[in-house]
């Protein structure tokens, strides 16, 4: 039976385990939307384990191996690439580590297929969570893109047939810790059938995206930012509040938090989640959205949003927006007839009274009468 410290090593292990397959499903899933920016599908790229070797002195990562699939594997106008996510955990700077690419032709002619190394940082547009930096970016010199070696930059394959890449991640000595990123773009270049072989545009391309995390102090920071809420609800339907999360940290990271309502008296009177659970890299920015269900119909309240990593070791982030719940237009508008109706029923009853000569009388005649006899 194992003891109290196996157990609780075992369990930190499952704990890591579960945040990077998070974190490579998400960068899996940026994958496909990538590929699909091309003018042919990215076809079906599964993600086996992933075996990476540490490459000794002097030793070379393998050799190109190439081969033919089953014969009942359909043929389209598709490429298959796996793995599409390599993590790397805890490696040391200065070692050297070989992982292996497969591509897969299952196109309906020859094609080329150029691996090329490219930058890979956390994107700050709505929607991505990745952003992959090509050569011309200057960003791209920042990133893992030069650690990547793969033995063959190109590769012509027959339809049905496929090729094992072997790639070099050579991490520099003076690397510091923390999560580096970068990828291998594969792209697929049909060629014509004629004696010279001549290449066409790229047709489609799959990133294969390396996850270096290197052994030392992990930073997981977030920055809150942009909290905004409309200043005035006029329903009681959801009220929403939306915000702008920025990963500060050197390594990923995963926003969660929640939402306090406070009324004007400083009492709590909801708490809600917040709804940012995409994965950041560093640099890497977010939207973040809370929503309250049932607002009342009358006050002021203030919502303080409280967001934090997910995975822990990162201090929260706290700002507060205040906005007034105020009843529907239809309220206003009946309580406004009621009004209306006072008002004019009042103006009514003194015009009554002004339009009425026996509603007023001399007060010189009734003081002269009272003393007549039979003024009674």
């Amino acid at each position: 039976m194992p003891s109290g410290g196996e157990r609780s090593l075992r369990m930190r292990w499952l704990s890591q385990r579960g945040l990077w397959g998070a974190v490579a499903a998400t960068l899996a899933s940026c994958t496909v939307a990538w590929a699909a920016a091309g003018t042919a599908p990215a076809g079906e790229n599964e993600d086996p384990t992933v075996p990476v070797t540490e490459l000794r002195a002097g030793a070379q990562p393998g050799a190109l191996v190439t081969g033919r699939v089953a014969a009942n594997i359909p043929i389209a106008d598709t490429m298959v690439v796996s793995p599409t996510v390599i993590p790397l955990q805890e490696a040391v700077p200065g070692r050297r580590y070989a992982v292996t690419i497969r591509v897969e032709n299952r196109r309906r002619a020859r094609t080329d297929f150029d691996l090329v190394p490219i930058g890979v940082a956390g994107s700050r547009e709505p929607g991505r969570s990745v952003e992959y930096l090509e050569d011309t970016d200057p960003a791209a010199a920042a990133t893992a893109r030069s650690w990547l070696r793969p033995v063959a930059a190109r590769v012509r394959l027959e339809p049905r047939e496929y090729a094992e890449v072997p790639v070099e991640v050579a991490i520099p000595a003076d690397t510091g810790p923390g999560g580096h990123y970068a990828a291998i773009a594969v792209r697929a270049r049909a060629t014509d059938s004629g004696a010279d072989d001549t290449q066409v545009g790229v047709q489609s391309q799959i990133a294969v995206t390396l996850l270096v995390e290197m052994a030392g102090d992990l930073e997981r920071r977030l920055q809150l930012r942009r909290v905004s809420a409309p200043g005035v609800i006029w329903s009681r339907g959801p009220a929403r509040v939306s915000a702008r999360v920025r990963n500060t940290g050197n390594t990923f990271a995963t926003p969660s938090g929640t939402a306090q309502v406070r009324s004007v008296f400083g009492s709590v009177v909801a708490r809600f989640p917040v709804n940012a659970g995409r994965v950041l890299l560093p640099g890497g920015e977010g939207a973040a959205e809370a929503t309250w269900k049932r607002p009342p119909w009358f006050g002021r309240y203030s919502i303080q949003l409280r967001m934090q990593a997910s995975e822990g070791g990162a201090p929260v982030q706290r700002q507060t927006v205040t906005f007034w719940a105020l009843p529907p237009w239809w309220v206003f508008a009946l309580l406004g007839g009621l009004v209306a109706l006072v008002v004019w029923r009042i103006l009514r009853s003194t015009g009554a009274h002004e339009d009425d000569p026996d509603q007023w009388e001399d007060p010189e005649e009734i003081a002269s009468g009272a003393g007549e006899p039979g003024s009674r």
